[in-house]
Parts: structure tokens; sequence; C-alpha cells
């Protein structure tokens, strides 16, 4: 079964035991991140491709920037990197198809 970027990159942080919280709000931002790993926030983009979801990320992009907040910004590509030999295969919504 397909999952996308943040459900593999979760299964894969809870397979190898590694301490994580997931859709962590962020002090002082009025956003919510994908991660947070060792005190470090982590964003999985995935549909940077779309219109809405580029402006969405510029503008939460922009709101950690102003705040002093570090991000670990996740693209595509890595995933792919990261996890090519995973036996899970990884589609992004880009690349889903509807029935």
């Amino acid at each position: 079964m397909p999952l996308d970027p943040r459900s593999h990159v979760r299964r894969v942080l809870h397979d190898h035991a590694i301490a994580h919280d997931h859709e962590v709000p962020v002090e002082g931002v009025d956003a919510v991140a994908d991660f947070c790993v060792n005190d470090e926030y982590v964003e999985i983009v995935g549909m940077i491709e779309f219109q809405r979801y580029r402006e969405r990320h510029e503008r939460k992009r922009f709101a950690y920037e102003s705040a002093g907040v570090r991000v670990r910004w996740v693209y595509p590509d890595e995933v792919e990197r990261l996890f090519a030999s995973s036996s899970i295969v990884l589609r992004f919504k880009a690349e889903r198809e509807c029935a």
C-alpha cells in the first residue's frame, strides 16, 4: 500500500526506535511541524509543484524564519534517496491516480 512521505518517515523512525514527536505545535509560530527529532523541527515538503501548497509552504517558511525557528526541510528527492532501499512503496500525491 503506498504511503505518503510523512507516513513513510514516521514508520522508519518508529522501526528504528528513534525518539520523535509528530504534528508538533511550534512555539512562537502559528504552525504545526511534521516532526520534532532531537529538538529539531522537521518538515516534509511533498507537493511543492502545486501552487496552493507552494504558497502555504512559502508562508510557513517565512513564519519560521521570522521567528528564528530552525527547521530541517526535507524535499521529495531527499526522501526518495534516504529510503530507496525500503520495501515500502513510496508515492507522492502528485504521482497518485484517482480510480
